[in-house]
């Protein structure tokens, strides 16, 4: 069977307990990638904190992060779902015992999903 496409979670599949891409996972993803497999990162975290480990395992393909909200190739936002300030100031303020992280233009510049 031919596989077209490889998508890979980083926190307890491509990571080890290190949060180390063990040269076993390297490999295998540069085997895929030699039989033009295309190899795309899904990921909770944030495009800035995935960048590290994609430039290891050199991924050109966009990369899928924020639990599916941003879908970033390179700096160039492909996609990103967003919910208005106004809903996330009523959930953090009607629910703030809810765990839930949300980043929104109300957090300095530097810290927003562009």
């Amino acid at each position: 069977m031919d596989y077209r496409l490889l998508a890979l979670d980083l926190d307890g599949t491509l990571l080890n307990d290190e949060e180390r891409i063990s040269n076993s996972n390297i490999e295998w993803v540069r085997k895929a990638s030699e039989k033009n497999v295309r190899i795309i990162v899904a990921t909770g975290r944030s495009f800035n904190s995935a960048k590290q480990y994609l430039r290891i395992i050199d991924v050109p393909d966009p990369v899928i992060a924020f639990n599916g909200a941003v879908i970033q190739k390179g700096d160039e936002t492909l996609r990103k779902i967003t919910l208005k300030d106004e809903l996330i100031q009523e959930i953090s303020i009607t629910r703030p015992s809810v765990n839930i992280q949300m980043i929104s233009s109300l957090f300095p510049k530097d810290l927003r999903v562009n």
